[in-house]
């Protein structure tokens, strides 16, 4: 009963986020690795072009195009397979185990980071469906958390990049937004519509960022930011997604985790 009162009032809530952030030094990362850490830490979102090779990429398709459907779960235009790590070794190999990916999310968020899960996904066009991948603008999380994403083809504006409000993802930026949508409902709401949207990139500063990249690239974001994918127009768009959390925010029982732990 006291945790629903607090989701609800924005003064209340705003207090929990303050006692919840940590303000914990990063370990120091090397070279370019500290220049992603710098980044990620002042807009929330960074880019790795072309990570991973063409060949990987076309082993990541083949392995996710070969899961059964019993597996498969179909949101609308997007077909998404949780704990895919538990089901193909290409992306356990290569994206569930990846070092750097952790590495730098330790670092960001100043304590261990644990990956929930691993999802893999393609969606395509349908005229029905109005919002791009993510149903729309909204955090994943009001917890410390982020994300790896990567295009395993060429993502152009026609099918479906990510796209960021860059700073949405500083806790005076989202205190600034809980108390500047007045009429929200609930204080922990974590979707945004698209007339809310230009109140919040005014808060911030900042234009939206659409991530258009070629095949393999690789995405780091704090996803407290604000993000959605673009409506998908043509083509199609695979992707792969590694979700973390600190560890201080881990709970055996949160709904990612459930989904990823199906019994396969």
């Amino acid at each position: 009963m006291i945790s629903r009162y607090i989701k609800k009032n924005k003064y209340l809530f705003s207090l929990a986020l303050t006692i919840k952030e940590k303000s914990n030094e990063a370990p120091k990362l090397k070279n370019k690795h500290a220049k992603l850490l710098a980044t990620l830490r002042s807009d929330g979102v960074v880019a790795l072009p072309s990570f991973f090779n063409e060949q990987e990429c076309k082993e990541l398709i083949n392995a996710y195009t070969g899961i059964d459907d019993k597996y498969v779960r179909t949101e609308k235009n997007d077909r998404r397979v949780f704990g895919i790590h538990t089901l193909s070794t290409p992306h356990k190999k290569l994206f569930h185990d990846n070092e750097l990916f952790k590495e730098i999310g330790e670092a960001y968020l100043g304590e261990e980071a644990v990956l929930q899960t691993t999802m893999a996904a393609k969606i395509t066009p349908d005229r029905n469906v109005e919002f791009g991948s993510g149903g729309g603008w909204h955090r994943d999380s009001f917890s410390r958390q982020f994300k790896a994403v990567a295009y395993l083809n060429d993502v152009d504006i026609n099918n479906g990049p990510f796209q960021y409000i860059k700073g949405s993802h500083k806790m005076s930026n989202i205190k600034k937004v809980l108390f500047s949508l007045p009429k929200r409902k609930n204080a922990n709401d974590a979707r945004y519509s698209e007339s809310e949207i230009d109140t919040i990139c005014n808060i911030c500063n900042q234009e939206i960022t659409k991530f258009v990249a070629p095949k393999g690239s690789v995405i780091l974001a704090d996803v407290r930011g604000i993000h959605t994918g673009v409506p998908i127009e043509t083509g199609y768009r695979y992707s792969i997604f590694n979700y973390y959390i600190a560890k201080s925010f881990h709970q055996k029982n949160n709904t990612i985790e459930k989904i990823s732990n199906l019994n396969y």
